[in-house]
């Protein structure tokens, strides 16, 4: 985890409090099917956090996408997603 210069800590650029409520809340369960079908080990078990072995570079990077796929509205992956259309 990381402090922004406003002083909010952050993960891998998402607020550490969305992180924590993923972790914790119902959105976990679609985190952890996405990681488990990417391979990347994790545990979940009811009404506890979500926990994530990150082994690896390219682990940190799914965790991340799949988190950020997760807590970013339709219309910001849509928009983002133009913009690299645009650039290519």
């Amino acid at each position: 985890m990381s402090q922004n210069t406003e002083g909010h800590t952050k993960f891998m650029g998402i607020p550490a409090q969305e992180v924590e409520g993923l972790l914790c809340g119902g959105q976990r369960w679609l985190i952890y099917w996405r990681l488990q079908e990417l391979g990347i080990s994790c545990r979940c078990a009811p009404h506890q956090a979500l926990e994530i072995d990150v082994e690896s570079p390219l682990a940190a990077l799914l965790v991340w996408s799949v988190a950020t796929q997760v807590v970013t509205p339709r219309s910001e992956q849509v928009a983002w997603l133009e913009r690299c259309w645009q650039l290519g």
